[in-house]
C-alpha cells in the first residue's frame, strides 16, 4: 500500500524528470516572445545566482542600502541579460546553453 508521502516523493521524482534542461530552455526561448512561460522558466533557473550575488554585494555596502532595492535591479538586469542574449543568438543555438 502506498502512503500519501511516497505518492508525493513519487510525483516530485517524475515532475523534475520532466522539467525541460537549461539548454532545452534556450532553444526554445530562442523562438519565444519576451513575458513568455519560457522566459519565466529561465528567469526561475537563474534566480539563485541574481540572491546571491545580491547576498555578496550587501557585505560591502552600507546598512541604508535597501536589499530589495539591490534585487529589483538584479531582476532587471537579468531579464535584459535573458534579452539579450537571445539577440544575440541569432540562429546560433549551440552557444545558448551557456546562457548570459
Amino acid at each position: 500500500m502506498m502512503t500519501v508521502s511516497t505518492t508525493c516523493e513519487e510525483l516530485a521524482s517524475k515532475n523534475k524528470d520532466l522539467r525541460p534542461t537549461r539548454d532545452e530552455l534556450w532553444r526554445r526561448y530562442h523562438s519565444a516572445q519576451p513575458g513568455s512561460a519560457v522566459e519565466d522558466e529561465l528567469v526561475q533557473q537563474y534566480l539563485p545566482l541574481v540572491k546571491n550575488i545580491v547576498g555578496r554585494m550587501a557585505m560591502t555596502l552600507p546598512s541604508h542600502v535597501d536589499l530589495q532595492d539591490l534585487y529589483s535591479a538584479g531582476l532587471v538586469g537579468l531579464l535584459n541579460a535573458l534579452r539579450n542574449k537571445s539577440n544575440q543568438i541569432s540562429g546560433q543555438i549551440g552557444g545558448a546553453g551557456s546562457g548570459p
